[in-house]
């Protein structure tokens, strides 16, 4: 009779289904890693759209004027994540939570309750937050700097522009010299200013920065100028 019984328990050990994370190890490893990444790509732009965010606006421009593309957003969040130790501290963090999260049953087990979804989300967002806050006041200082002529690292640009015929009888400005920056040339545009001298920040606590944007229709040439540390050919 007990040999019956243990025969029975075998055989319905041998029906069983394989649990699919101990029969396809290699699967497992894939959803782990695709979760992670998943959640790092939405850090990453939040913090790198935070930035340009804050840098264009500070110039007037809407950034959904530009049109940029995603891979930008995520490039920008690299000036983000490494002005700071903290800000590979806790990105590493939360990769390595993540991961622990979705690889261990233990702690997948625990995180599926009410009170550990809501505290992984409450994470998630807390640290998105930060970077995204982050992002915002590197945008707001890097445009400050590049508004002024003596710090700006943006290139020169001299354009030779048609008249506008929507404006008849008004003299157009004069964009044939080098003394505008080019801020970005994007949506079939061209974005550029005049930068503001640094004594005239020092004597008044209020200036206007003057930003033009022209359509590649108008524009008959155009040269642009980059700068090049001297130093860096002496090497």
């Amino acid at each position: 009779m007990e040999e019956k019984k243990a025969e029975a328990q075998t055989a319905s050990r041998k029906d069983a289904p394989l649990d699919a994370a101990k029969k396809y190890p290699f699967i497992e490893l894939l959803t782990t890693v695709a979760g992670v990444t998943v959640l790092l790509a939405a850090l990453l732009y939040a913090a790198g759209w935070s930035y340009l965010y804050q840098y264009y606006k500070d110039f007037g421009v809407n950034i959904a004027e530009l049109d940029l593309p995603l891979y930008q957003n995520l490039i920008y969040a690299l000036p983000v994540i490494y002005s700071s130790n903290w800000s590979i501290f806790w990105l590493l963090s939360a990769v390595i939570g993540i991961g622990s999260a979705l690889n261990f049953k233990v702690i997948s087990d625990r995180l599926l309750t009410p009170l550990g979804v809501c505290l992984f989300l409450a994470a998630i967002l807390s640290l998105g937050a930060w970077l995204s806050r982050r992002g915002t006041h590197l945008g707001d200082a890097q445009a400050s700097t590049d508004m002024v002529l003596e710090n700006t690292t943006l290139p020169s640009i001299s354009l030779s522009v048609q008249a506008d015929p929507a404006f008849k009888g008004t003299a157009d400005e004069d964009f044939s010299q080098p003394d505008y920056r080019l801020l970005i040339h994007a949506n079939g545009r061209y974005y550029f200013f005049k930068p503001l001298a640094a004594e005239g920040l020092a004597q008044y606590p209020t200036v206007t920065i003057n930003l033009f944007s022209i359509p590649d229709s108008r524009v008959q040439s155009v040269r642009i100028d980059r700068g090049v540390d001297s130093s860096k050919l002496r090497r």
